[in-house]
């Protein structure tokens, strides 16, 4: 893999752990909430994160077809399968 490749999926790696991150401080938030302060607070968070996890889905999916268009070869070829 190129090195372009690998610095791809570091930093792929780096927004996944950050949304893991702030998953752990939403169930920290969460614990000692009220019902309805639980659902304000979720909702808040569904709002703020869509847009990170969207960006993480599409990079992921074009990495992925980057990665197999640099693997597959004439000899080995499946996609066209």
């Amino acid at each position: 893999m190129s090195d372009e490749l690998k610095a791809k999926v570091v930093g792929l790696k780096e927004k996944r752990e950050e949304m893991k991150d702030s998953r752990k401080a939403l169930r920290e938030d969460l614990k000692n909430a009220s019902t309805e302060e639980k659902q304000v607070i979720i909702a808040e968070y569904k709002e703020t994160n869509r847009a990170k996890h969207q960006e993480i889905k599409e990079n992921t999916k074009a990495l992925k077809e980057e990665i197999r268009e640099n693997v597959e070869t004439e000899a080995t070829r499946t996609s066209d399968l």
